[in-house]
């Protein structure tokens, strides 16, 4: 069974208004949806951990007006520092997994690499106990 979904589409007015939010407001994702008797309208920024949604268009381009101003004055440096050290210690995990399965593979052959990740798989899985 297939669920398909489409939001009902704005009127003229209110969907150029939309639109040129979205053009204007580049750093925001801008979205909107409905539960079958009013809109709501969302924004989320793509670089600070903010989001926001509204029910009325005017409500909805003030306060992202607002918003906007105010996340352009926060300091770069503040934006979710544990986020970047976490990237960080992430990338030099895959880089230590990565450099392992190359050397593992120059050591076996293609087939005997695939049959120890199976292997190793199958020993740290629940699931396949």
């Amino acid at each position: 069974m297939s669920v398909t979904y489409s939001v009902p589409r704005l009127d003229g007015d209110a969907y150029s208004r939309f639109v040129e939010l979205a053009l204007r407001y580049t750093r925001w994702g801008l979205g909107y949806t409905s539960d079958g008797t009013a809109l709501l309208f969302t924004a989320a920024h793509s670089c600070h951990d903010v989001g926001f949604s509204c029910r009325d268009l005017d409500d909805f381009a003030e306060l992202l007006s607002a918003t906007d101003r105010y996340l352009a004055r926060l300091p770069r440096n503040r934006v979710r520092p544990f986020l970047a050290a976490h990237e960080r210690a992430v990338a030099r995990r895959e880089a230590r997994d990565v450099h392992a399965l190359m050397t593992l593979s120059q050591r076996l052959g293609r087939g005997d690499v695939q049959e120890a990740l199976a292997r190793h798989a199958k020993s740290h899985c629940e699931w396949s106990r």
